[in-house]
């Protein structure tokens, strides 16, 4: 249970619960539970927050970034990229706003809770 507790703590923090300024990129962090392409509940709270502050702050872009990163299962990365999008969308976010790019690598060093990731990134510029 303690496991747990600290990873949703650590979703939190690396979800953007600052308060953030509009020049000022704002990532958001959805994690995937093992070989799944739902979104978990906290999943769920994350996608929203993301979609609350692109209508807030109106970014150029929203840019998805979810793919294969070493040792990341590829036929994980467009179900994922898609309920993250679908969610996006349905928390008001234009589709013409979102864009998608390859996830740059694991930032979680020593976790392969880093290849069960999907960022979403709010952007000043269109990519």
């Amino acid at each position: 249970m303690r496991n747990g507790a600290t990873l949703t703590l650590i979703c939190l923090v690396l979800a953007g619960c600052g308060v953030l300024d509009r020049d000022t990129p704002s990532t958001f962090i959805v994690f995937f539970a093992g070989k799944s392409t739902d979104l978990t509940p906290e999943g769920h709270t994350i996608v929203n927050d993301a979609a609350a502050k692109v209508r807030a702050l109106h970014p150029a872009s929203v840019l998805i970034e979810a793919g294969v990163t070493a040792g990341s299962n590829m036929d994980l990365s467009e179900p994922r990229f898609a309920a993250v999008r679908q969610a996006l969308i349905a928390g008001g976010v234009p589709q013409d706003l979102i864009a998608r790019s390859a996830i740059p690598g694991p930032k979680l060093d020593g976790s392969k809770t880093g290849d069960q990731r999907v960022e979403i990134r709010l952007l000043s510029k269109a990519p």
